[in-house]
């Protein structure tokens, strides 16, 4: 039963990354590191959601699963970033740091721009490398 309510919590997971993922295309400079910072923010504060509600999960499924040695299987807080990987960042990583470098040499160039949507996408930034380990060793379902 543990497995199955995993399983279908990265489908979910990966069907809704799948439609921001589509919706980005849409953006570009600016407009795209204001909806991907907009979407970082919602993500990962309902990721800290998920991890509550699943805390039974967490405590008790996966951490059987991590300590028989299956190191695809992650406390779904790690889950949920991993598929924000894989599923949004990976896809759409050239034309955001474009986004980022443009809006860096605009500040250099004496431009205003805003510092803070800066610090909220390279702050996201932070986290990802973290997941690398994770992400190597995770099975795609």
């Amino acid at each position: 039963m543990g497995q199955d309510l995993y399983k279908y919590l990265i489908v979910y997971l990966n069907e809704y990354l799948k439609g921001l993922r589509k919706e980005a295309q849409k953006f570009q400079d600016e407009d795209l590191l204001k909806y991907y910072s907009r979407q970082w923010n919602r993500y990962t504060q309902a990721a800290e959601y998920l991890n509550r509600i699943f805390k039974y999960l967490n405590r008790h499924w996966v951490k059987r699963e991590t300590d028989e040695g299956r190191k695809h299987v992650h406390e779904v807080y790690t889950l949920a970033l991993v598929r924000w990987h894989v599923e949004l960042f990976t896809p759409i990583h050239e034309p955001l740091l474009g986004a980022l470098t443009r809006m860096i040499e605009k500040g250099r160039n004496g431009e205003v721009i805003e510092t803070t949507l800066l610090k909220q996408v390279i702050g996201s930034f932070g986290i990802l490398p973290y997941l690398l380990l994770s992400i190597t060793s995770f099975v795609e379902c």
